[in-house]
């Protein structure tokens, strides 16, 4: 007979964030995602000789679908809760735009209010609209807040020894030492990368 404990308990799926991580696995030629130092899918070719444009994609889709739902269950995600978000946000915008209009001309005690909310409106809109992400710097200016964005290429741009994957795991070393009197420079990524990918390999100069 089974025990109330030993009920089974619904399979969780691999935490995230996600990456793709190869585009070979055994004796197949595929795209590979994984996390950390776990596989968690491989999206084989059709005919398991060659990786695809459209398996490339599929494998980027998957990614970063997962990782921009962290957080949601995917019972959640299966109820189609992404189509409500945006179907509530849309009437909130609705609701914010004519609120504003009515303010508008009819007071300016809330300008200061509706001079901070009107960027975030703009931002919310182009996700709407297209599909794109938001501006992070309009929307950090919004909060009165500024950031300094660093990418993979700048990593490269002083070690260009290094992979997409290598570059990435400078970068979230540098942020995980980050020193607030020190701040993020071109010294501190290459420092950071010396650690361990060791010293940058020498280039020959021209003769």
């Amino acid at each position: 007979m089974t025990q109330p404990n030993d009920t089974p308990q619904p399979a969780t799926h691999t935490p995230g964030p996600w990456r793709i991580t190869g585009q070979s696995c055994r004796d197949y030629e595929g795209a590979e995602i994984g996390t950390g130092n776990k596989t968690v899918a491989v999206i084989l070719t059709a005919d398991a000789v060659e990786v695809t444009q459209e398996e490339r994609a599929n494998s980027r889709r998957i990614v970063a679908a997962v990782n921009a739902c962290q957080g949601i269950s995917t019972e959640a995600l299966e109820r189609g809760v992404v189509d409500e978000l945006r179907h509530i946000l849309r009437e909130l915008l609705a609701a914010a735009g004519d609120l504003d209009a009515a303010l508008d001309g009819a007071t300016d005690a809330f300008d200061a209010e509706r001079a901070k909310l009107t960027p975030a409106l703009r931002a919310a809109q182009a996700v709407l609209d297209s599909g794109t992400a938001i501006d992070l710097h309009e929307l950090l200016a919004n909060r009165r807040q500024i950031a300094a964005i660093w990418c993979i290429e700048d990593v490269q741009e002083v070690r260009p020894d290094l992979s997409d994957d290598q570059a990435w795991e400078v970068l979230r070393k540098v942020e995980c030492r980050h020193d607030a009197t020190i701040g993020v420079t071109w010294d501190t990524l290459e420092m950071t990368a010396e650690d361990p990918f060791g010293d940058a390999p020498e280039i020959n100069s021209p003769e």
